[in-house]
């Protein structure tokens, strides 16, 4: 395929040691600031998925904790580089670093950043959360794994649920991919999903 983002591409992320020790001693550690958010999707029901898979997809529209590096926007149009300064967390800049090196060291390029987070789950059951898309316009997805977690699997499928793909939630790697319906597995009890993710185009 001439497109890259055709594809779902997993890959390791280089860090540099000094930033190993921040995710791992910061990030990771018990001061860093996590805001809790009382659902994943404004979605109510599962309505909105196509109406022949309905009955196969579970789901759970539950809590998890944040902490917003850019604030969501709401429309496709604004730049990152001119929110307002509100908008930025104090360590936007070290993760976008991280980010921007991932993808020029994987041939990927981006013009504009839609949302950037941290996202932290716990187990909430067997199941997965809700299948969701981040915008409703044209974008890709980001996710870097900050820990590992052997249940913690982001599932993708394409728009008929034909199939699902598994991407394992594996310390110091990343997945990235067209907008597709996504959701992840709950971590095992007693354990952590830790998550950067971004939304571009």
């Amino acid at each position: 395929m001439n497109d890259p983002y055709d594809l779902i591409k997993t890959a390791p992320v280089n860090l540099y040691p000094q930033e190993r020790e921040i995710i791992e001693t910061v990030i990771l550690g018990p001061m860093f600031p996590w805001y809790y958010i009382g659902q994943q999707t404004m979605n109510k029901s599962l309505d909105y998925l196509p109406e022949p898979i309905r009955p196969y997809i579970s789901q759970v529209n539950s809590p998890f904790l944040s902490h917003s590096l850019l604030m969501r926007t709401e429309d496709e149009h604004v730049d990152h580089t001119s929110r307002p300064l509100n908008q930025y967390s104090n360590f936007y800049e070290f993760f976008i670093e991280i980010f921007h090196r991932f993808m020029v060291e994987n041939g990927l390029k981006y013009k504009k950043i839609f949302r950037a987070n941290l996202n932290l789950n716990w187990y909430n059951g067997t199941g997965h959360t809700e299948p969701h898309r981040d915008h409703s316009w044209p974008h890709y997805n980001f996710i870097m794994y900050l820990d590992t977690c052997e249940q913690g699997q982001t599932i993708i499928w394409p728009d008929d649920f034909s199939v699902s793909y598994m991407i394992p939630c594996e310390q110091y790697t990343a997945t990235t991919f067209r907008e597709m319906w996504h959701a992840h597995r709950f971590p095992a009890l007693g354990t952590r999903r830790v998550v950067f993710v971004v939304t571009y185009v």
